[in-house]
């Protein structure tokens, strides 16, 4: 996978998606000038992303989607230990869901940051041990523009 454009904001984010012509579009809710809800809204609506599907709008790819994290949570022991306490919190769908969405943010970092997932699992290792996580809150100094 090969990443072809970054933008910082949704009017960006558009005008990129119309201009390489992408086979897949990760948008941040939180973009500014035109949020990622509205950019996937606006994108749907050009002949850009003519046959595009989202996850919100096709049962399959949600169900593609939460596989793909079955399978990662068996294998990965961090995985595993998030999906176990949500499936005894919230229940099996919401847990599936769960942990499909956190395996999208860490697909969408290691995008972001060009980077393998040995190196994102030494990253989040080196974090942990200096005290520097904080659940949600994205690090600054982090993606190909701050290296």
């Amino acid at each position: 996978m090969h990443v072809i454009g970054v933008a910082s904001d949704g009017l960006e984010a558009v005008r990129k998606t119309e201009e390489l012509q992408p086979d897949l579009i990760l948008l941040d809710i939180g973009l500014p000038s035109l949020n990622g809800i509205e950019a996937a809204r606006t994108l749907q609506r050009t002949a850009a992303a003519a046959g595009c599907e989202s996850k919100q709008g096709n049962a399959l790819l949600r169900y593609l989607w939460c596989e793909a994290a079955m399978h990662a949570v068996e294998r990965d022991p961090e995985l595993k230990r998030f999906y176990r306490r949500k499936l005894v919190q919230k229940g099996l769908g919401k847990a599936r869901v769960a942990a499909a969405r956190k395996l999208g943010i860490r697909l969408w970092i290691m995008m972001r940051d060009q980077i393998n997932y040995q190196e994102f699992c030494r990253r989040g290792k080196a974090r942990q041990e200096s005290g520097s996580v904080r659940a949600g809150m994205p690090d600054r100094n982090s993606g190909p523009a701050a290296q």
